[in-house]
């Protein structure tokens, strides 16, 4: 049996509103991937020029000479002073958003999860709540 074969197409329906749902994520993925890939590059400049300050000027020496990743950095795998300070320095800023009362979450950060959660709303309502 077909989801064509099923009295009323309410399957078809639902798998038409699911396959919506699930382009609306990749599109929003890809646009989230192209922000990232902007502001990558942009903060690569900006350490470049010296701006984020000399530890992430000499990362980025380094990730442009291909010595290490950010992956590695973040992850722990670059052990150099300056990585060891830049992940001080990032898990001491996410403690404090963490500690932020749920209101003066930045915009950005808030307007992302609100819309996740409307597409996960969303997707249950037309699962019937099996989302």
């Amino acid at each position: 049996m077909t989801t064509s074969d099923v009295p009323g197409g309410r399957a078809a329906d639902a798998e038409a509103r699911i396959r919506a749902a699930l382009a609306q994520i990749e599109r929003i993925g890809s646009e989230v991937a192209a922000r990232q890939q902007r502001e990558g590059d942009q903060r690569a400049e900006a350490a470049r020029r010296g701006d984020l300050g000399p530890d992430w000027r000499a990362v980025q020496r380094r990730v442009d000479a291909g010595e290490t990743t950010l992956d590695a950095v973040f992850g722990g795998t670059d052990e150099s002073r300056e990585a060891v300070a830049l992940r001080a320095g990032s898990r001491a800023r996410l403690e404090a958003l963490a500690a932020q009362p749920a209101d003066q979450v930045p915009e950005s950060v808030a307007d992302a999860l609100g819309a996740l959660e409307q597409l996960r709303s969303r997707f249950g309502r037309q699962t019937g709540g099996r989302a």
